[in-house]
């Protein structure tokens, strides 16, 4: 203890000299002549680092003194009982004179130091009265509890499901830790019937509350030191905002909408204001209907309520509707991808096929033909006038297979050429009577197949018709060594031989070609996972849903779909996606602009905007986003992880001066809305990119849960375009990034208004950082089992020219290597 006066040399002095005139003094008991106060009291109880005052009272103009010690005694000294114990310990707090009034008075100061909590301190004052016998007046007793500092944050508003923070930093040393010997405590003292909620991080210096229920929550806080506690309490009232319709999350055709509401919790001399306009709550909490209007130009619609207690505090709700119409993502995009072969690519394909049919088992049906009579001549009395047997003993072709495919109005003209086709067989029966038994072979220079190729769908997969199928035989070369027959009998061998060399061959080729290039077609699909590439467990597929055949090629439309298969922990419920309804493109000879391509394919925004949604759902916007942030911009080192120290600085007041220096903080963000994509037709690029309602919390590590000091609502824009690489693949480039962004929700006590200046400031930072991210837009997969597109023009298509196009050189994937 000590006072700003008298020097110590000079309080040692003074006690010496008084308490050697006390024993000279002969005195029959205590005299109250005099009294003594400690902040007007007899007993006070003083956090370690504060200060109280000590006051005596007694004769005007003279000399009084204050002195502590540890020791209430009493100590008697000639007769006097003094309510100190006198030991070591003793000290003096004051030496002076009082004032006109009778009284004296000083400013006590309790050292910061931990330890002395729950030390006890007694205090006594004497007065030089020459009125008192003896002239000495004793003041009665008077105590000091040294206790640890206590403090459970103000008083706070918030919407259900909203974490709060409950402040006990007032117990925490200079460098923001728990004093060694101190024990916390936070306990809920109050909560609306039927809630389930507690505090986490409740032995910590900063507990968390969830509302699950509207009302009004009180927590207290107890910290406990040196067998002393202290205890302080703070109310946390919850509200839940309900509106008619539903607004978060949900889409919207039109100008705007009529809003009205329901809420619910201590609304008693509350207000409500949306977009800053006031909304008259009734006693019920109800507030009448009010037109929105909506930005036509706008992806999202944000809208902004905010609530004032009747003490003050504000609660913030940040809610983002979506314009447009949405379709469930279990609807998929029906015809939202198209895939299309020029006759060049078609050729291409027909080079797949010709590898098919060289796979094929072309012999099987000759070589699987049993031995059979072509001839059975006889005479009178059964006399065999030449009779013959033929059984097909090898079959080869030449491996040089060529296919084509014409593309024409409503079919393809499938024309196949097998070059070198040879047989051998052997003969055998009875000429006039007289066993033989011989070989032979018969070769083509080519055999060629033409038929028509009628494509359809059916259950999602291409299916392939072969019409009116027509072989011609070219170079023929029939032998039959040794045969003494007639030349007619040789004809009938001939003629049947070569009819079943000409059936096997059309059989076998109509039979293997349409399963071919059927096979070949529905491999130009998309499918796969998004798990590589944007680390989120979303299956991508597309069925066929139809086939336009003419004369310019094959154009093959699809269902898109997309599917969160897993998703991560907190993830949002996403169900539906904001959907496009034009058709596909017509590919001509050319792409738009002019270029020769031999394949192309074509995908909606709002297929796109599928893929993202369930993305969304997966977790696509969740994770911590301080990487983004380089504490270089906010005065730290490059490379170092954000703290507290630049957050501080940047949002003075938010309460990141209450945690140790080097604290670490994540920037956690949880995106209740997928990014959007729009075809933005005319412009120099093909769409825009929207971000909107992007919840980022700065959190600091707790013992249970994380504490959450900021929360903040960000959008973000971007005018998106496609560029390709030189290796052929595709990225997204973004231009005229914007960021902007809400304070929502704040560390007790906090200035909105103020924090918001920070806030703006640190989207300026957060634009080229976060416009990476929304760079990782989710394109079809342009690879396939059998075939793979590389671009080299992309460029907007389709009559409302919301599809995004890609025009290129088909490439082939050996379906072997499957």
């Amino acid at each position: 203890m000590h006072s700003h006066t008298p020097p110590t040399a000079w309080r040692r002095s003074f006690r010496t000299r008084s308490l050697t005139t006390l024993g000279c003094l002969a005195l029959s008991g205590p005299a109250w002549g005099a009294d003594l106060t400690l902040d007007g009291a007899s007993s006070i109880e003083v956090t370690y680092g504060t200060s109280f005052v000590a006051q005596v009272s007694g004769a005007p103009g003279s000399i009084a003194a204050i002195y502590y010690d540890v020791d209430p005694g009493p100590t008697t000294i000639a007769g006097v009982a003094v309510p100190l114990g006198l030991t070591p310990a003793l000290g003096q707090l004051v030496l002076g004179s009082t004032d006109g009034a009778g009284v004296l008075a000083t400013l006590g100061i309790v050292p910061d130091a931990p330890v002395l909590s729950g030390l006890q301190v007694h205090f006594a004052g004497l007065v030089l009265d020459a009125a008192e016998p003896l002239g000495l007046a004793v003041t009665p007793g008077a105590l000091l509890t040294v206790v640890p500092p206590v403090g459970a944050g103000q008083d706070q508003a918030t919407f259900v499901e909203a974490a709060v923070v409950l402040d006990g930093g007032d117990a925490a040393d200079p460098d923001g830790l728990v004093p060694a010997g101190t024990t916390l405590l936070w306990e809920l003292t109050s909560a609306p019937p039927g809630s389930g909620a507690t505090i986490a991080n409740a032995d910590g210096l900063f507990g968390v509350l969830v509302p699950d229920l509207p009302g009004t929550y009180g927590a207290r806080l107890r910290v406990s030191a040196g067998g002393v506690e202290t205890v302080d309490e703070t109310l946390v009232q919850a509200f839940r905002l309900d509106t008619t319709p539903a607004l978060d999350g949900t889409w919207v055709a039109g100008p705007g909408l009529n809003v009205s509401g329901l809420v619910a919790g201590p609304v008693a001399g509350a207000g409500l204001t949306l977009d800053g306009n006031a909304l008259a709550l009734g006693p019920g909490g109800a507030f009448a209907s009010q037109f929105v209007a909506f930005d036509p130009a706008a992806a999202f619609e944000p809208l902004l309520f905010e609530l004032t207690t009747a003490g003050g505090q504000v609660a913030r709700k940040r809610v983002t509707v979506g314009q447009g119409l949405a379709l469930p993502l279990t609807a998929g995009a029906a015809g939202q991808l198209s895939a299309h072969l020029a006759p060049a690519g078609l050729q291409m394909v027909a080079q797949a096929g010709e590898q098919e049919l060289l796979a094929a088992d072309l012999d099987a049906l000759l070589l699987g033909l049993p031995a059979t009579q072509v001839a059975n001549n006889e005479g009178l009395w059964g006399f065999t006038i030449f009779s013959a047997t033929v059984k097909f003993t090898s079959v080869s072709f030449g491996q040089d297979i060529d296919l084509q495919l014409v593309p024409q109005s409503g079919s393809l003209l499938g024309l196949v050429k097998v070059k070198n086709v040879h047989a051998t067989f052997d003969v055998w029966g009875d000429l006039l009577e007289i066993p033989y038994n011989l070989t032979g072979s018969i070769d083509s220079s080519s055999t060629d197949l033409s038929a028509l190729m009628v494509l359809s769908v059916q259950n999602g997969e291409i299916v392939v018709d072969l019409q009116n199928p027509t072989v011609v035989r070219n170079g023929f070369n029939f032998d039959l060594d040794g045969f003494l027959g007639s030349v007619a009998e040789l004809f009938i061998i001939e003629d049947w031989v070569k009819e079943q060399v000409e059936s096997a061959v059309a059989d076998s080729l109509s039979a293997e070609m349409g399963p071919a290039i059927e096979e070949i077609l529905n491999s130009y699909e998309l499918s796969g996972n998004l798990f590589e590439t944007l680390e989120v467990d979303v299956q991508i597929d597309a069925d066929f849903a139809s086939v336009q055949q003419t004369s310019g090629g094959v154009t093959l439309r699809m269902n898109g779909a997309a599917a969160a298969l897993s998703s991560e922990p907190g993830s949002p419920v996403v169900t539906v996606y904001p959907a496009t309804f034009g058709s596909g493109p017509a590919f001509g000879a050319l792409s738009p602009n002019g270029q020769v391509y031999t394949a192309g394919l074509a995908a909606s925004a709002g297929f796109l905007n599928l893929v993202l949604c369930a993305s969304t759902a997966a977790g696509l916007l969740d994770g911590d986003l301080a990487e983004l942030v380089d504490p270089a911009l906010l005065g730290g080192q490059p490379g170092e992880q954000l703290t507290v120290d630049a957050l501080q600085v940047l949002f003075p007041g938010a309460g990141f001066d209450r945690f140790p220096v080097g604290t670490p903080v994540e920037m956690r963000a949880e995106g209740s809305l997928a990014p959007r994509v729009r075809a933005t037709p005319g412009s120099a690029n093909l769409g825009t990119i929207d971000l909107a309602g992007l919840v980022v919390e700065f959190r600091v590590a707790g013992a249970d849960a994380p504490i959450p000091v900021l929360r903040l609502v960000l959008d973000a824009s971007a005018d998106l375009g496609l560029t390709i690489q030189a290796d052929g693949t595709l990225s997204a480039a973004l231009t005229g990034e914007q960021v902007t962004g809400l304070v929502v929700g704040s560390f007790p006590g906090g200035d909105l208004t103020v924090l918001q200046v920070g806030l703006d400031f640190l989207a300026g930072f957060l634009v080229p950082q976060l416009a990476a991210v929304l760079g990782q837009v989710p394109l079809p997969s342009l690879e396939s089992a059998g075939l793979s597109l590389t671009p080299t023009e992309v460029s907007l298509g389709g009559p409302l020219q919301d599809h995004v196009g890609f025009y290129g050189d088909l490439e082939l994937v050996p379906i072997e290597q499957q």
